[in-house]
């Protein structure tokens, strides 16, 4: 879709093979919407990541819809939230390169 994304801006719209940390680093360094809407396609969905959350007993984050889904309907961008509780006391997670151990297997 056109939304924000360095990472189309670089590459193009053609069919591409990258490094998972590169398109990680284009979704957490530079939110890019393009890039995020991969890494929901990799793991199957907003849903799985959602599901992950709670399972972490983080209840009060919801990710819901892709960047595409909030593009053409932006009112759907409500649904995605945090509290700012569950939002701050998940950062430490990221920072600590815990992400492997959320792999899917």
């Amino acid at each position: 879709p056109d939304t924000w994304s360095p990472m189309r801006e670089k590459y193009g719209r053609k069919d591409m093979a990258l490094p998972l940390s590169e398109i990680l680093a284009y979704s957490v360094q530079q939110s890019d919407n393009n890039a995020c809407d991969v890494l929901f396609r990799l793991i199957g969905g907003p849903q799985v990541a959602d599901s992950l959350m709670k399972k972490l007993g983080y209840n009060e984050i919801h990710i819901l819809n892709t960047e595409d889904e909030m593009h053409a309907d932006p009112y759907l961008c409500y649904a995605n939230r945090a509290t700012v509780a569950n939002g701050s006391s998940f950062r430490p997670i990221i920072s600590a390169g815990n992400a492997a151990r959320f792999s899917r297997s």
